[in-house]
Order: structure tokens, then sequence, then C-alpha cells
């Protein structure tokens, strides 16, 4: 592991990457960072201050100042005239020690310690040694260098103990980095490996102190597992699982802390979020990897494996899904805080969006019924970023195309899921039309969809199409009771909750009224964790996505009931 570990370190990038690891490692130590490295702020070659057992001299008390350097140090990072190693330790010394050091830790000893995710070369090694002999000559302050090696022992010894990360859960994270560059592989190792350390370890539950730090451990050794298994896969060239073990890890932890009644625990809500912004960081990284073939006409078709005619619908709508959930997570942070970063990014991911639904022509085909999660998740994204003509459009187009599949008997959505139905319907093998559609879910949300945009004449073309082709289908919203939330961050939930037949009224405004009135007989989706007051209602939608479990109507709904009801759930809590 040690080895695996230090493989890792040599990927990071200084800022936001080895800064971060470096504190979360610094807490295992017990050594407590009383100041972060901040973009803009002058640091004065401080990137990160802590106060803690010096693990090289007994455990004595010290003051330790590191600046951080990316990779190797050699003659031209020690020398450079802004950045260089030199220029920051004589910041340290001529003016954090003399400006900027707290009063509480002046009687302390202080140790500066270059720390780097590389290695000291033989040609800045000499330099090293002389300007550390030179100024250790000055009273209470002595130097330190910890690269890639010092680093990596300190990893496994602190991170990796023997009680949260037994050799079981070592070989399983070197399963998953051995099999991650295989397109077909099923993460089992890597989950495996989360259940096992948050769920099989019976950490302790108390509010002590001693209790939270092994509970926050726990944590960090997932989000550490988590870093190493993307950084990895960037290597492999291979993305997806990662993005996938991301929201399944950011899932499990939910439900772990909703388990152990934490989700307001400040602390353990920090470390959930630090996890939830590598699962952007991710997702971030795979989209622009398909970024090019999204913004080109057909671009989806024929970048997978297997029959096009299969996969391209699939690869099209998956892709919507993830764009969905990524910018809807962008807007609720700009709900919360109004950063406008997170609005920046909502609208650059809507844009993506529209470039996919535009340029490719399987995003107005769906071939699985179940794919109403993903259609779901890029209307809603399309209009909390205002671009309802664009969802109408779209809306006007599913209700064509679906109808004209059907109408011919191919490439119509199939209400199984099942990817061997729709290979068997490809080769002219499958069962009767009428019983791979006996039900439905996306012309149901669709209808509703027509209400919240007061689509009228693209409602009136659904209802008359329903009559029409489709008398024989179930059309059907699933609605969550007070079971799913056991189950929704950990498999399909569809199995809980209560599945309600709908009709299509003549008008519009019978459809709402519709909304409304089984609105106000079912569960109240405040009592879903992550829907309450203090939720997270990003991780309902990531659950869905991630388990194929519906999209609760609640977050599209809420958009035509009015402010009394829409208060019931709000994307950005």
């Amino acid at each position: 592991m040690q080895l695996i570990v230090r493989e890792y370190l040599s990927m990071l990038k200084e800022s936001g990457e080895l800064d971060q690891l470096l504190a979360d490692l610094l807490l295992c130590m017990e050594i407590e960072p009383i100041s972060k490295a901040q973009v803009g702020v002058r640091q004065y070659g401080v990137d990160i201050a802590a106060v803690g057992p010096d693990p090289e001299d007994a455990g004595t008390e010290k003051v330790f100042l590191f600046t951080i350097k990316a990779g190797d140090v050699d003659r031209r990072s020690w020398d450079a005239p802004k950045q260089g190693v030199r220029c920051s330790l004589n910041e340290i010394i001529d003016v954090y020690l003399p400006k900027c050091l707290d009063k509480k830790c002046e009687g302390l000893l202080k140790k500066i310690v270059l720390c780097c995710n590389g290695d000291l070369k033989q040609e800045a090694d000499a330099s090293w040694k002389g300007f550390t002999q030179r100024n250790a000559s000055k009273e209470g302050v002595e130097f330190d260098f910890w690269g890639a090696d010092r680093l990596s022992l300190y990893v496994t010894k602190y991170f990796l103990d023997e009680y949260l990360f037994p050799e079981s859960a070592q070989k399983k994270m070197r399963r998953s980095l051995a099999l991650v560059g295989l397109s077909e592989y099923d993460l089992s190792h890597f989950y495996d490996l989360v259940e096992e350390t948050l769920f099989g370890r019976n950490l302790p539950t108390s509010k002590r102190q001693s209790a939270e730090k092994k509970r926050l451990k726990a944590l960090r050794l997932v989000h550490l597992a988590l870093r190493i298994l993307f950084y990895w896969a960037q290597e492999e060239g291979n993305l997806k699982p990662p993005l996938m073990a991301a929201e399944r890890t950011l899932l499990r932890v939910w439900d772990w802390m909703r388990k152990l009644k934490l989700l307001r625990n400040k602390k353990t809500l920090l470390e959930l979020l630090a996890i939830y912004q590598t699962y952007k960081r991710v997702a971030v990284a795979f989209l622009n990897k398909v970024d090019a073939h999204c913004h080109t006409r057909d671009g989806l078709f024929g970048c997978g494996h297997g029959g096009e005619e299969v996969e391209y619908p699939i690869r099209t709508f998956e892709i919507i899904g993830i764009l969905g959930t990524l910018g809807l997570g962008e807007y609720s942070e700009y709900a919360t805080t109004g950063e406008r970063e997170n609005y920046k990014g909502m609208m650059a991911i809507s844009e993506m969006l529209i470039s996919v639904i535009q340029n490719n022509p399987a995003a107005t085909i769906p071939c699985f019924d179940g794919q109403s999660i993903d259609i779901c998740l890029g209307l809603l994204l399309l209009g909390f970023a205002g671009r309802k003509e664009v969802a109408a459009k779209w809306i006007e187009d599913l209700v064509g195309k679906i109808c004209f599949a059907y109408r011919i008997g191919r490439h119509f959505p199939v209400s199984t899921d099942s990817y061997e139905d729709l290979i068997a319907l490809e080769i002219g093998q499958g069962d009767p039309k009428e019983k791979l559609t006996s039900c439905c879910t996306i012309f149901p949300i669709l209808a509703q969809w027509c209400a919240i945009l007061n689509l009228e004449n693209t409602y009136k073309e659904l209802r008359a199409s329903v009559e029409q082709v489709f008398p024989h289908s179930s059309m059907q919203v699933w609605y969550p009771n007070e079971k799913t939330e056991t189950v929704l961050y950990k498999e399909d939930a569809s199995l809980t909750g209560s599945t309600l037949e709908i009709s299509f009224p003549k008008s519009l405004a019978e459809v709402k009224q519709q909304m409304q009135t089984v609105w106000d007989h079912v569960m109240d989706p405040k009592e879903i964790s992550c829907c309450g007051k203090n939720g997270f209602p990003t991780i309902g939608l990531i659950a869905s996505r991630h388990f194929r479990t519906p999209i609760m109507p609640m977050y599209w709904q809420k958009l035509v009931l009015g402010e009394g009801t829409a208060e019931k759930v709000k994307m950005g809590n």
C-alpha cells in the first residue's frame, strides 16, 4: 500500500490537492492546523501552520510551518525568483515568524517543514543543507523535509491503521486499482471497502471527542481511497468508474450519518462536503473528456463499445443524467450561498446539456422507460437555468419521436428496462410491443412538465397520443413513503412507496389540480432526510441517478403548485 500511496501522491497538484491531503494527514497525526492556504491571501511562505506533537521528537509539542511545493525540489524550483523554495523559506524567517505567528505559540519550538510530493534532488541538496544549517542557529527554529517517501510513510501509518484499514480492506483497494481500467469493471471491491469501513467496523457512536476522532478518521480514509481510485483511473483513461464510486461514496456516507444521527454534526458535515467536492471534481473530469463529442453532430455515436443502435441512446441519456445532477448541485449551492461561481457553473453545464440534446437525435428516443429519470434531471436543470424554450422543444420532440418509434415497432422505450429485451427487440425477436410497453412513466412526467411550462398544444398532442397509441399502457408516477428513507441511499428504492396510475384530463388546469390532490395525500417529503429543512437535496437526485430510483415528484411539482406546497422541498435548503 505504501507504494500505491506514493504513486498517488506524485499525481497531486499543489493547490487544492496536496495541501488538502496534508491538512487531513495532520489531523490524523493529532497535529491541529491553525491556518490553511487561501487563494488571493498573502501567506509569507506558510501554506499550513499547525500545532501538535512532533512524531520525530518523542511527541514534543511544536509549531509546524509548512511550505508546500508540487513535484521534485531541484535547482530551478529552489532558486525561482517569486515562488521558489528559498524565497518562501526566507519569507517565513523574515516576516512570518516575527510578524504573523500567533502569540499563543511564541513559547513553543518552531519547525519549518519543506513538503513536496517528490524528492529533494541532489543538485538542490547542498543548498538546502547550507540554508538550514545557517538558519537553524536562530533560537527555537529547526527544519525538516517531508518528501514523497516520508509522506507515504505517514499516510500509511496514520491513515491506514489496522483498526480502520485492515489487510482485507487493503486487498480490496489493490484489486480496485488493478481493475479500474477495464470498462466492464463493476467496482465491487471498492464498494465492499466503503461498506466495511463505515458499517463493518463498529465505530463508536458516543459524543465523546475520542469517538468523534475515530469516526472522522473513517470518513477521511474512505475519502482518501476515493481520491486514489480517481487519480489511478485518470492514468488509465477511464473516468466512469471513479464517477460511480464518488456517487456511491456520497450516498453511503449520507446513510451512515443518518443512521448515527450525525446530519447536524458540523465536523462530520465538513467531511461530507469535502467528499462532495471530490465528486464534483470527478464529474467535471468525466464531462471534460466527452465535451467535444457533446458539441458535435451525432458526437456521442460511435464513441463507445458494442452495437451503436443500442448503445447510442443509452450513452446519451447517461450523459444527460450526469449533466443534470451536477448542474442541479451547482444550483443548490448557489441558492444556499449566493456564490456567483456556482451560478456560472450551473449555466455552463446547462449549455453543455443543450448541446447534447440538439446535436444527438438519440436524446429524443429513449430506449428504456427508466430513462425518465435522466429526462427529469435534464428538464429540472433547464428549468432552473431559465432555458424553458429548450425544455419545451425537447418535450415536444420526445412525444413525437416516441410515438413514431412505437408505430414502426423499433427504438421505443421498453418498460422492463432490460438490456436483453432491448437486444431482442433490435434483432426482431422481442416480445410483442404491447407487452414491452405495459407501463409507462415518461408520458405522465412529460404531461406534468407541460403544466409547469404551460404547453397547451404539446399537452393536447401528448394526451391524444396516449389515447390513440398507448391505450394498453398503465401511466404511472412513483411517490416515496416512510420506508423509502431506509433504502434510498443503498439500492433501488422503487419497491417502497406508492405507484399511482395517472389519468390525462382535458386541460392543464386539471393536471395541476391532479398534482395538488395527490400531493395532499402522500407523505410529506420533509420526512426524507435529504429533503428536510437541514437536508442536502442534491443527495436525493444522485441516489435516483445512481440506483435508478424514480425521481421524487416533489422536485419538479414544487415548480407549479405554488409557494404554499413548494415549501415542502427546496433545491438549496
